[in-house]
């Protein structure tokens, strides 16, 4: 298995983020923080994350960055920035993830052979969305 430099990009402010993790019982370590004190974009925030995330690996560069996230934005970003993304699906946007281009969808990240095989396999998303409509090959749907 390769070896994973991880970065939490969120479109929380810093201070939100962390009080957020804390309540969850999470703690960041090392782990590379980028949010919108960082950049205004969503793109943006991305953007910062894959940097720390760099230099946290002495700033030598990715072999492959890929984006996990649970929200139609966050395929839309990993679409947007040419990024293959995997869904997570605990809750219900897993079909709207799907419709969104996301074809590498895990309900958890619990086994760590089928965490690498996602990241892995997952291409960049193919769908856009754009105010309340996604569009594909196939014309606008409504979401």
């Amino acid at each position: 298995m390769s070896k994973l430099e991880e970065a939490l990009a969120t479109g929380s402010w810093s201070a939100s983020a962390r009080l957020k993790l804390r309540a969850a019982g999470l703690q960041l370590g090392g782990l590379p923080l980028a949010t919108s004190d960082d950049a205004i974009s969503r793109a943006g925030i991305f953007e910062v994350a894959v940097a720390l995330a760099a230099n946290r690996n002495g700033g030598a560069g990715l072999d492959r960055v890929v984006s996990v996230g649970d929200g139609v934005w966050d395929v839309e970003t990993a679409r947007q920035l040419g990024v293959p993304f995997v869904g997570v699906t605990a809750d219900a946007y897993g079909g709207t993830l799907e419709e969104l281009g996301a074809e590498v969808l895990s309900a958890d990240f619990l086994d760590p052979i089928r965490v690498h095989q996602a990241l892995a396999q997952a291409p960049i998303p193919t769908a856009t969305w754009l105010r309340g409509f996604f569009y594909t090959a196939a014309g606008r749907h409504p979401t």
